[in-house]
């Protein structure tokens, strides 16, 4: 019996691990914020890289109210201009936008 269970989880272990990837992201980059724009605040928050790989980088707010979503793309607006005005690196996480040059952000880090 003992066996069977052991076989049993290392089968569940293989399926769950060969199922593929589950980031929702393409790539991340590493770079230094030379622009952020403001025209679309509150509903998110555009901003360009120095070389990077796309021509906008679009963040879409997170939360689960309008309350959230506004506070969530506020807290970044703010966090890419300290980065823009001190000169730090962000890694952000992205994926393509469709017939577009922008990406659509996952993920940020302020490093």
């Amino acid at each position: 019996m003992k066996e069977i269970i052991n076989t049993i989880i290392v089968l569940i272990a293989i399926t769950v691990l060969s199922s593929g990837t589950v980031f929702a992201y393409n790539s991340n980059q590493v770079a230094k914020v030379s622009m952020v724009e403001g025209t679309y605040m509150p509903g998110s928050a555009f901003f360009q890289l120095s070389g990077g790989q796309c021509g906008w980088y679009k963040w879409l707010p997170h939360g689960d109210t309008e309350e959230k979503r506004l506070i969530n793309v506020k807290t970044i607006y703010s966090s890419l201009m300290t980065a823009l005005v001190s000169g730090r690196s962000v890694r952000v996480y992205t994926s393509p936008i469709p017939n577009s040059d922008q990406c659509s952000v996952e993920y940020i880090h302020f490093l």
